[in-house]
């Protein structure tokens, strides 16, 4: 076997779970209600940050970037869907969010594409754990009921995505 194939020594992937929203406007909070339900199993994690943001568009570069796998949560905009189903996706398939698109019209795709152009080190994999929301956009710090409800079901999608950030053999030998 070849020492290196078993190197516990490799540094660990970089990984970051992401909570966007906004925690006045209604449903637009789930994103970072989510994530802070999550903060104590996660941080318990080796190579697991934990961020909350109320920005989008160009500014996902900036909290993607040194990262090797992101979880974004974020409240999710789905005409004809009922409020509360969680959606998972990655970036291949993203339809957008309330957050992943912003400013000056930059989606997540966009943004993450830019950024590697731009000589910056962005996830090679991106997970997205949307909430499909009823109101985003009523300024209250109440979420809807079926929103709101929907929280157990979406801290359950993102710990399933987050993972060990070490090989099984490293497990084992630890």
């Amino acid at each position: 076997m070849n020492a290196s194939s078993n190197d516990c020594s490799t540094p660990a992937r970089r990984q970051v779970v992401l909570g966007l929203g906004n925690l006045i406007m209604t449903d637009d909070a789930v994103g970072i209600v989510v994530v802070q339900t999550l903060e104590g199993a996660i941080a318990e994690r080796h190579g697991f940050e934990i961020r909350f943001s109320e920005r989008g568009g160009l500014d996902l570069m900036d909290l993607l970037d040194g990262f090797d796998h992101a979880v974004i949560v974020d409240a999710y905009l789905v005409p004809g869907t009922e409020p509360g189903t969680v959606v998972v996706r990655t970036i291949d398939d993203f339809h957008g969010s309330h957050h992943l698109y912003a400013a000056h019209g930059v989606d997540l795709p966009t943004a993450v594409s830019m950024g590697r152009m731009l000589g910056a080190h962005m996830p090679d994999r991106i997970d997205i754990v949307g909430i499909v929301v009823e109101d985003p956009y009523t300024v209250s710090e109440q979420m809807t009921p079926a929103v709101e409800a929907a929280v157990e079901a979406a801290t359950t999608a993102v710990l399933g995505l987050v993972g060990d950030t070490h090989s099984p053999a490293c497990r084992r030998a630890s």
